[in-house]
Formats: C-alpha cells, sequence, structure tokens
C-alpha cells in the first residue's frame, strides 16, 4: 500500500496503490492518480486495475479546457461488451454532457448530474440503435469492489484534517473530481466513486 500526496507551485498531486487477493480471482493490484492545479485549469486523473500483472482496466481523463476533459479508456478481456472508450466530458452548469465513441462506435450523447449518479449499463445507446452491455463475472466485481474501497479507505487514512479551503482550491478539486466520477461510468461501481470523493478530500486538505 502506498499514498504519497504533494503540492508544487499550485499543483496538487496524489498518488495511490494497493491490492487485493481472493482464491478465486487472483491477486488485483490498483492505482489512482489525481491531479489539479487551480490556476491553470489542469485536472488529470487516471485509474488503473491489473488482474495477475495484465491490464483488466485502464482508465485516464485529460482536461482540455476548465470545462472539457477527454477520457480515453482500455479493458481486458475478462470485461466484456467494452474494450476501449475516447470520449469528451464536458460540464457545465452542475451537469455532466458525455458523447464520444465506445468500441469505436458513436454513441448517443448523455448528461449525468454532479453526482454522475447513471451507469452505462442503463443509458449509454450507440447511434447504430443498440445499447451497450457490459458484463463482469461477479466473484470478479465483487473483488474490484474490495479493491477500491481498500484504497479509498487507505487515501482517506493518509488525508490530514485541516481548516476550510479557500474558493479558487475548492473548485479546482471539485472539477477533478467530477471528472474522476465520469471514469466512474463504464462500470457504475459505487467503490470507484467513494475513492474520487477520497481523492477529492485529500485534495481539499492540501488546499
Amino acid at each position: 500500500m502506498t499514498v504519497l500526496t504533494r503540492k508544487v507551485k499550485g499543483t496538487f498531486s496524489l498518488f495511490a496503490t494497493t491490492s487485493v487477493r481472493r482464491n478465486n480471482v487472483g491477486t488485483l493490484g490498483a492505482s489512482k492518480v489525481f491531479i489539479t492545479n487551480a490556476a491553470t485549469g489542469v485536472h488529470d486523473t487516471l485509474l488503473s486495475v491489473q488482474l495477475g500483472g495484465c491490464n483488466l482496466i485502464t482508465i485516464k481523463t485529460q482536461s482540455v479546457s476548465r470545462n472539457t476533459s477527454r477520457l480515453t479508456a482500455s479493458f481486458g478481456k475478462q470485461i466484456r461488451g467494452i474494450t476501449s472508450a475516447n470520449l469528451t466530458i464536458t460540464q457545465r452548469n452542475g451537469k455532466t454532457f458525455i458523447q464520444g465513441l465506445i468500441n469505436g462506435k458513436r454513441i448517443v450523447p448523455f448528461t449525468c448530474s454532479s453526482s454522475c449518479s447513471c451507469g452505462f449499463r442503463k443509458t449509454v445507446k450507440f447511434q447504430n440503435g443498440t445499447t451497450l452491455r457490459v458484463r463482469i463475472d461477479k466473484q470478479l466485481e465483487l473483488a474490484l469492489n474490495q479493491l477500491l474501497l481498500k484504497l479509498a479507505r487507505e487515501i482517506r487514512r493518509s488525508t490530514p484534517h485541516r481548516g476550510t479551503p479557500n474558493s479558487i482550491c475548492r473548485a479546482a478539486c471539485q472539477a477533478a473530481a467530477l471528472a474522476c466520477r465520469a471514469a466512474c461510468l463504464p462500470f457504475f461501481l459505487p467503490p470507484c466513486l467513494r475513492l474520487c470523493e477520497a481523492a477529492l478530500d485529500a485534495c481539499l486538505a492540501a488546499c
């Protein structure tokens, strides 16, 4: 387990890793990167999950502007129904607008609330009229839940309690957290959202 945070010249960076082992799944490892800068508008995130040392999930968001991020993702064969994603995420008036390609096919653009409380399994349709259906083995999904919850707990344990952050720094942290939540959408895993909240708390503590 590793949790490292630092703030240099206005840029907050978080890097965290952990792992779990389940007899019927194997060893899962996860790493989380969360970067934000209030002055430049940068808010980048990365979630990487490996199974037995091989890529299972890689989801990266990179800020294009203060309100727009580009999401790229790749998935291992154990995640059925989705292999790749290349999406544009725009935040406006407390809502998140998502458009782009999944599996090389264009999706029907859709909107989430600021909490991103919607998931691809229910909401994403392709412009050819079909619906995206992501399928994960139940035991693997339980292991993923355990892994991400563990990482979120470890980040929270490493976060000091400090005073109220200034509004500019708070806004930058929240922008990065919104991009982080959007990156959870391929699965709508509540533990993924908790991981984003833990990263947000660490960012706010560094303000």
